[in-house]
């Protein structure tokens, strides 16, 4: 059995059994874009690249193993708001957990039909960023605004807030096709998308 196929089952245990989901990195020499979005399909939260130092070993665990203080925190920093972010952001909330609660109890047994949807839809998009930072595809602007409102759409729908803020600067800066920063965008779209993900997963787990 490969990595994959055990983190996809680890998941579907925690979800059957709701079970309170665990970190799992992927310890690898391949850190190509490709690699780390199967590892994220999978249900992965990250890559950890060989070879490695003990102090990078540290560093990830105690990103995935916060303190008693840290946990059940929704909210992006005012530091992370104002001094890190190439967007524009009204709001920290990463996810909101009303939102969550009340498609929970809308769709019921069909809820978490819904967020597998969301992901599924939201790692394909979130590949393409890949492929358009990594050159596999020209850019072209007109299918950046499609995956941005695609984007926008699923993850207000889903409450992840902070996101739907960013891809929907992107839209509207895509459908001007003038997008400046246009990797560093990319790139934090990315990093908050799999953000967004482990906190969503975490919030999914303890309804």
């Amino acid at each position: 059995m490969d990595g994959f196929t055990a983190t996809r089952r680890i998941r579907q245990v925690e979800r059957k059994d709701c079970l309170k989901r665990v970190p799992i990195l992927g310890l690898t020499a391949d850190v190509r874009p490709q690699t780390r979005t199967d590892v994220f399909r999978a249900g992965g939260d990250g890559l950890i690249p060989k070879p490695f130092k003990q102090k990078e070993l540290i560093k990830m665990l105690d990103k995935w193993l916060p303190s008693e203080d840290q946990k059940g925190q929704s909210l992006v920093s005012e530091d992370e708001l104002s001094g890190a972010s190439f967007f524009n952001l009204p709001s920290g909330v990463l996810i909101d957990e009303a939102v969550i609660l009340e498609l929970k109890t809308v769709l019921a047994e069909d809820f978490l039909l819904l967020v597998d949807a969301f992901f599924e839809d939201a790692d394909r998009i979130t590949e393409s960023f890949y492929k358009i930072l990594s050159h596999e595809v020209a850019l072209d602007y007109t299918a950046l605004f499609q995956l941005s409102h695609s984007l926008k759409s699923v993850s207000q729908s889903m409450g992840a807030m902070r996101l739907s803020s960013m891809v929907g600067q992107l839209e509207q800066e895509s459908r001007q096709k003038a997008v400046p920063e246009l990797t560093e965008k990319l790139h934090e779209i990315s990093m908050t998308y799999q953000n967004t993900k482990n906190e969503l997963q975490r919030v999914v787990a303890s309804l």
